[in-house]
């Protein structure tokens, strides 16, 4: 065994300790021992030697000594991390680096590699890297913030100077601990989940349960945090892992597209029937889209006289109202015709929206509507008015009823204010204050006809309605004018 072979380890430990230790990985060497206390030395000067039966012995001897050693380290000072031991052989240095994780996970810290250097090639920037650091995940001084200081951010670096070396060799990629390195500066984590190289958010059986979940957008990071602990037991996944994993499967969905091609082409893969106006000729941002599907524009074709459009105030998450284009059926069912999005709510917003119906409407032989149902927009009206001459608007009644219950709020809301007994006379000289000349003079007449009113003989006088003083007696009364069965009960309401 060479002379040097025992001194390979900082703390106590061998090159025969760290094989003993990692003898059951197969990144790991299993045989030979290597000079690794002068870390200059390129990977020329390695050598490899196997074991004869008395240097097994030695090792063995060695490797005993060794942990007695380390137990005693440990008892005395439970704080300080160990180091990797020098010999840790791996094909590639990912495979090196996860080697070396994989050992530091239960010891409080993990590992990455900086500063690749020692090109193989012949020209500085020809070939791969033959030389790495492995450096402890906190190395190096916290770098200054460059924000403004309205986001509190955190950052894992300590001012840690401790590392090691990657070397490629023949062999493929050693480790090698750097003697000269001091030791860690902080105390070992408490969970593996403090280091992200711990959390294996790469699994491709974890990617996939992520996926799987986050098909419904109900639930939430944390909800699907709980669903992997619970189907795989050693994951230490975080919040921010599978907010990560969401953007990066979404990324791929999208495939180099914007959320905007994507949904575009989309629409062009399936067939969906689409008009879009964008913001320039770049097609970079999108300002108005209108589609529909061949299946509604068949109900539309077959219910084509009456249509209906109302503008949502629930816009998504780019601030663009939903336009939403509805149809009737003969038996009174409300069915989808259009949905469209544009960035506002001006004139030439809703000229492309309509002229988009209409030009869909003409691709698929739909006659034009007979009626065209609406909310008081002027701007709609006045866009259906231009489009479609010939369609007939009408004011949609809830909209109608809305308007109403808003107004009469107003119109009595002294009287909301102070509730008196119907028959007061102060209620009444109140109500006369808040409503014009013609206002009294109905309300005069409908007095008197509940009082004075006498049934026919043999008929029992019916009770009066009393309807209360605000806004929802107002819009009972309206309501019996608008459904009055017969032209009686309509000028009688």
């Amino acid at each position: 065994m060479p002379a040097n072979a025992g001194q390979t380890s900082r703390r106590g430990g061998s090159i025969d300790n760290a094989i003993e230790i990692r003898s059951s990985s197969p990144a790991f060497l299993t045989a030979p021992t290597v000079n690794s206390r002068d870390s200059s030395d390129s990977s020329d000067s390695e050598t490899w030697e196997g074991f004869s039966d008395s240097s097994d012995h030695e090792a063995q001897t060695h490797h005993n000594e060794s942990d007695n050693n380390s137990d005693s380290d440990d008892d005395s000072d439970d704080e300080v991390i160990p180091r990797p031991p020098t010999g840790f052989l791996s094909p590639t240095i990912q495979a090196l680096q996860s080697a070396v994780n994989d050992w530091a996970k239960d010891r409080g810290f993990a590992v990455v590699r900086q500063n690749g250097r020692n090109r193989e090639g012949r020209t500085r920037n020809e070939g791969e890297y033959t030389r790495y650091d492995i450096v402890c995940d906190r190395y190096g001084k916290p770098r200054k913030s460059e924000g403004v200081g309205l986001r509190k951010s955190t950052t894992r670096k300590c001012g840690c100077l401790w590392k090691g070396y990657a070397v490629k060799t023949a062999a493929g990629w050693l480790y090698r601990d750097d003697p000269k390195a001091p030791e860690h500066n902080h105390a070992p984590s408490t969970h593996p989940s403090a280091h992200p190289q711990h959390r294996n958010r790469r699994d491709p059986a974890i990617v996939e349960a992520i996926a799987k979940a986050s098909r419904h957008p109900g639930i939430r990071a944390r909800e699907v945090g709980s669903l992997i602990a619970d189907q795989f037991p050693e994951s230490t996944l975080v919040d921010k892992d599978i907010y990560n994993t969401r953007s990066e499967l979404r990324r791929e969905e999208l495939g180099g597209r914007t959320p905007t091609g994507a949904l575009i082409a989309a629409f062009d893969a399936e067939g969906i029937p689409y008009r879009v106006k964008w913001a320039d000729e770049a097609k970079e941002e999108l300002v108005g889209l209108v589609f529909t599907t061949e299946s509604l524009m068949e109900m539309t074709a077959r219910y084509w006289e009456l249509t209906q459009a109302d503008m949502t105030y629930k816009t998504n998450l780019f601030g663009y109202p939903l336009f939403q284009v509805t149809s009737m059926t003969s038996s009174y069912h409300i069915f989808n015709s259009f949905f469209g999005l544009v960035n506002n709510e001006r004139r030439d917003a809703y000229d492309f929206l309509v002229t988009a119906m209409k030009e869909l409407r003409a691709e698929y032989e739909v006659k034009e509507p007979l009626v065209f149902v609406t909310d008081y927009c002027k701007e709609l009206k006045a866009s259906i008015a231009e489009i479609f001459p010939d369609t007939q608007q009408q004011i949609c009644i809830f909209h109608i009823m809305m308007n109403i219950k808003l107004n009469a709020k107003k119109k009595l809301a002294l009287i909301n204010k102070k509730k008196v007994d119907s028959e007061d006379e102060q209620e009444r000289e109140q109500a006369d204050l808040i409503l014009d000349a013609q206002e009294r003079a109905a309300l005069a007449r409908l007095r008197a006809e509940i009082q004075d009113h006498e049934p026919e003989p043999g008929v029992s006088k019916p009770v009066p309605i009393e309807y209360p003083h605000d806004h929802h007696g107002v819009e009972e009364m309206f309501r019996l004018i608008m459904y009055a069965p017969t032209e009686d009960l309509f000028f009688k309401a």
